[in-house]
């Protein structure tokens, strides 16, 4: 069921300002905030489905189907491509994000993108070295440039990974369009090097 939801990390925390709440019937909210909570995750009340006209529509920006076309025929020799399913799911994410405007002060629909790519594909990476540096490497360059990613350039920086230069270093001169899934492929690509093994989770 995996790769049937979108995979949220909570790693940021400050235990400055944490407030354990020892009754949770204390900390439940208002009536009105409630309802609006349950209106906002249930949409009106419907159950929570991809909708495909709404992704028909949205498609006629060829981009995202350009980008997310070279993403998947970059990752199908690895057997961690994806299908329809996926597709629908990460523009139905787009659609949402546009909606609710949650990404708007992020970037808009580019960090919306970013974000559900790295939720909906990465959690899919799980392996050794031998299998994940190559589609992690391609991964990391489509981060880099979607319409026309550069492996090579990728790999030969990622050649200067040793006990003087980090991962994040020796990639530092690439601008990324994507940045958290890129910052997450090379939090994988650091663990691949130091223990030979990298899964998302």
């Amino acid at each position: 069921m995996l790769d049937r939801a979108f995979t949220l990390e909570l790693t940021d925390v400050d235990f400055r300002q944490y407030q354990p709440v020892a009754n949770l019937a204390e900390s439940v909210v208002d009536a009105a905030t409630g309802d609006a909570l349950l209106r906002q995750f249930s949409r009106d009340g419907e159950f929570a489905r991809v909708e495909k006209d709404v992704i028909a529509d949205y498609t006629q920006i060829e981009e995202v189907k350009a980008q997310l076309q070279t993403l998947n025929d970059l990752l199908r020799p690895h057997d961690l491509h994806f299908g329809y399913r996926i597709f629908d799911e990460i523009v139905a994410f787009l659609v949402a994000a546009e909606s609710n405007e949650l990404y708007d002060d992020q970037g808009g629909a580019e960090a919306a993108f970013d974000a559900a790519v790295l939720m909906k594909v990465l959690p899919k990476f799980h392996g050794s070295r031998s299998r994940l540096e190559t589609p992690l490497c391609a991964a990391l360059a489509w981060c880099a440039n979607p319409g026309a990613p550069d492996i090579n350039a990728i790999r030969d920086a990622l050649q200067e990974v040793g006990p003087d230069k980090t991962v994040k270093q020796a990639v530092m001169p690439f601008l990324f369009l994507y940045p958290r899934t890129a910052e997450r492929v090379q939090r994988m690509l650091a663990r691949l090097y130091t223990d030979g093994f990298a899964a998302f989770g």
